[in-house]
């Protein structure tokens, strides 16, 4: 075999390594935890609001924080204007899941207090 004839067949080979880790990989995923699932809470909520790029969440060290049958529930406030522009607190308590058949998030339930 001459030099680029090996070169070919070991980056095959590469390739070949890399797809079947990647699959091994994917067939065993990691489940999400506080971190994710508080990046996807502070999605949700921002859905919610008048003004979302305004929103200042209380922070993942200080959040009231459950993980309980697969559900991640948030208890905390954010800071965010109104429609008059404003800023206003507002405390809510968030439930979310993740579904590995699906690879998405999904809200449960979400409920704000003034």
């Amino acid at each position: 075999m001459d030099e680029k004839t090996k070169k070919i067949f070991f980056w095959l080979f590469l390739i070949l390594v890399l797809l079947f880790l990647t699959e091994l990989f994917n067939n065993n995923p990691t489940p999400p935890d506080k971190i994710d699932a508080y990046i996807m809470m502070k999605e949700f909520v921002k859905d919610k609001l008048k003004s979302p790029a305004s929103a200042d969440f209380e922070s993942n060290q200080t959040i009231g924080y459950k993980f309980e049958n697969g559900i991640f529930t948030f208890s905390g406030y954010v800071d965010s204007q109104n429609s008059f522009g404003a800023m206003l607190r507002t405390r809510f308590t968030v439930s979310i899941n993740y579904k590995f058949e699906t690879k998405k998030w999904f809200l449960e339930s979400i409920v704000f207090n003034n």
